[in-house]
């Protein structure tokens, strides 16, 4: 006697709604505290759905008690797709319980909701269900029937799980009924489906499938491939239901190795006792283990086993065919009960009972003769099936031009929808330009009107402190050309130095000016380096080098450098310089001292003279943008303002009447 293999048969919202159908107590613990805290019907309902389904392995009380609850609350809010899923849900646990005909009731009575709402989606799933429990009870006909309209909305609704889900359950169908060759065209199909979805369970769900229809047509390699993809992929998604059905398939592979069989049967009945023995292939699998322990004391034929070896074997192929037996009755389950209870009546032959074999063989004849009619209806309708599936496909392939046809209005009405928006977008893009343009166009009036201003300050500059020094030196020179003996030549050669110191200072004085200038215009920019204060102190020093009547004094700068443009700096260390200069003409002890700092990362430079200190109006042309220059604050502070601010440099001004001053650059 052949050893019988395990089937899939898919309840499709169990599936679709956990990947490895293993209740994970903190997933339980999180969806009760979520029922608990949330306030929303439809978050309930959705929450309820879940518990029931992630409790049917474990707690099918608990399961029953949620999808009930949930049932309730749907009614009570109106929310009939939610009701359809939780009495489908129920049915679920029904059907795990082995409770068919209950299971049966509540899915036709979601069916009839489901074709009032009209959703394919429900449809499809509905529909799924209530064909694995017509195939369950081996009404292969009416489970096909089933099958194939939920195959239609499956298509209609684009979900590759789905449609996978129906390709699977079709090719065990077909399986059952022997025809492999159909069997393995929808597993393929299936396969196919659910490597487009990407879940490891469902994929390895197909290899089994394929492994299974290889096994029965004697293509162990193939089998044996299938079988290993599967488990690897059970391993990834954690499906201990799937590894137990697939070691006890993979088992049959080491014939006649019955110590190998046995433990890979063993692998899969451990891991069934552990979470649903009652399960459809768990009572394959217990059947299949007493087979083995028969088939080795067939296999004993030189009678090597002892007496009490034979008696141990008998008692552990007695203590699996009992179980599987009562898991048969209990779910009502009469194909194995049938087929295991000819098994059981072997072992009582082969153990010298002739009365109580002959007594199981006619109890498994009944249900067999029972069950006879069922497959003789299958056989005879076989062709039909057949006739009605391509029926089905043909219908399938019309409903696939049809969406295709209405893919193409969709893309067309889309296409129109984004030509509307780039022409708006467009549109208010060219508004936002315009925006935009008028904004540039104010702030360069703006800049304009400024600029003017500028220009105004620059010639006021011009007009008093340039005009000022060549009127004297123009004086000077008439001097020397209408009385050249007035001086004599020592005179002579100190007023040619002073000459020459005047200048030297007004081209110094030009070039600040063009910097100045320069520094008003917004393309240029300083360039900021370190400058060694020694390099600084040179310049300064060099510049003054003719005016010998006011020392100037340097204090040791100590290596120190400061971070600026060189040129504007110089320009306001000389600027500060000559109006210090300018002050302590002819006083006596007059003297400039130039000094450095470092505090809190700047850099101080200061200058410090001992003249009569500045007015207040003079001291404001530094700090007040609107002082326009004139002969008391002269061109001097503005310059030395505007550069300053140009390089970022902060500056401080102490200045007491007939005490001095000092000016502090901070950079």
């Amino acid at each position: 006697m052949m050893m019988k293999l395990t089937a899939f048969v898919i309840l499709m919202l169990s599936f679709l709604a956990a990947g490895a159908q293993q209740v994970v107590q903190p997933k339980v613990d999180s969806l009760l505290r979520l029922l608990k805290q949330s306030p929303d019907d439809s978050m309930r309902l959705v929450t309820l759905e879940q518990l029931a389904l992630e409790t049917l392995k474990s707690d099918q009380a608990r399961a029953l008690a949620y999808a009930d609850e949930g049932i309730t609350l749907a009614r009570k809010t109106k929310r009939k797709k939610a009701e359809i899923h939780l009495m489908v849900a129920k049915g679920n646990v029904l059907a795990d319980k082995g409770d068919n005909k209950a299971a049966l009731d509540i899915y036709t009575n979601a069916l009839s909701e489901a074709r009032r709402l009209g959703n394919d989606y429900t449809l499809a799933i509905v529909l799924n269900d209530i064909g694995g429990v017509y195939m369950r009870a081996s009404d292969y006909v009416t489970a096909i029937r089933y099958f194939t309209e939920s195959q239609e909305h499956s298509v209609l609704t684009g979900d590759n799980n789905l449609v996978g889900t129906n390709y699977q359950n079709l090719s065990t169908v077909f399986y059952n009924q022997q025809d492999y060759q159909k069997s393995l065209h929808y597993a393929e199909q299936s396969l196919k489906s659910f490597l487009l979805d990407g879940h490891p369970d469902k994929i390895a769900r197909a290899y089994n499938s394929i492994g299974n229809t290889a096994l029965a047509k004697g293509e162990i390699d193939t089998a044996k491939t299938n079988y290993e993809r599967a488990l690897e992929m059970y391993g990834k998604s954690g499906n201990l239901t799937g590894q137990a059905i697939v070691y006890s398939q993979y088992a049959i592979l080491f014939d006649p190795d019955y110590a190998r069989i046995i433990q890979y049967q063993k692998i899969s009945q451990a891991i069934w006792d552990k979470v649903n023995p009652t399960h459809y292939n768990s009572i394959i699998n217990l059947g299949n283990i007493g087979e083995t322990y028969l088939n080795l004391i067939r296999a004993d034929t030189l009678g090597k086993l002892t007496t009490a070896q034979k008696r141990a074997l008998f008692d552990s192929a007695r203590v699996s065919l009992d179980r599987c037996l009562e898991y048969s009755r209990a779910t009502n389950d009469m194909d194995n009960l049938s087929y295991f209870s000819q098994l059981y009546s072997s072992m009582l032959e082969m153990s010298g009972d002739y009365k109580g074999a002959l007594d199981k063989y006619r109890f498994a004849t009944g249900i067999t003769d029972s069950l006879y009619s069922q497959s003789n209806k299958n056989a005879i309708a076989g062709l039909e099936s057949k006739r009605e599936i391509d029926l089905r496909d043909k219908a399938i392939e019309i409903n696939k031009i049809a969406l295709a046809a209405e893919r193409r209005q969709r893309i067309a009405l889309i296409a129109g929808l984004v030509l509307l928006l780039a022409i708006v977008f467009l549109v208010i893009r060219q508004n936002r330009i315009r925006r935009r343009t008028n904004t540039v166009l104010v702030r360069l009036n703006d800049q304009l009107d400024e600029a003017n201003k500028v220009k105004a300050k620059f010639f006021a500059i011009l007009s008093h402190d340039l005009r000022s020094p060549i009127s004297n030196l123009v004086s000077f020179l008439e001097l020397q050309q209408d009385a050249p003996d007035l001086l004599d030549p020592a005179q002579a050669k100190r007023q040619q130095q002073q000459i020459s110191g005047s200048a030297k200072n007004l081209l110094e004085t030009m070039e600040s000016m063009l910097l100045w200038s320069k520094g008003q215009m917004e393309q240029f920019r300083p360039t900021i380096r370190p400058v060694p204060v020694a390099a600084l102190y040179t310049h300064i020093a060099k510049i003054f080098e003719g005016s010998q009547l006011v020392p100037i004094r340097f204090d040791d700068p100590g290596g120190l450098t400061v971070n600026t443009d060189e040129n504007y700096l110089q320009t306001i260390m000389q600027n500060l310089t000559a109006n210090a200069v300018k002050a302590l003409a002819g006083r006596e002890n007059a003297v400039i001292r130039w000094s450095v700092s470092s505090a809190n990362g700047e850099t101080i430079l200061s200058v410090t003279d001992n003249g009569p200190g500045l007015q207040r109006e003079q001291v404001t042309a530094l700090f007040d943008d609107a002082v326009v220059a004139n002969e008391k604050t002269g061109l001097g502070l503005h310059l030395v303002r505007d550069l300053a601010r140009a390089i970022g440099c902060r500056i401080g001004v102490g200045s007491q009447l007939h005490s001095g001053t000092t000016f502090t650059l901070s950079i």
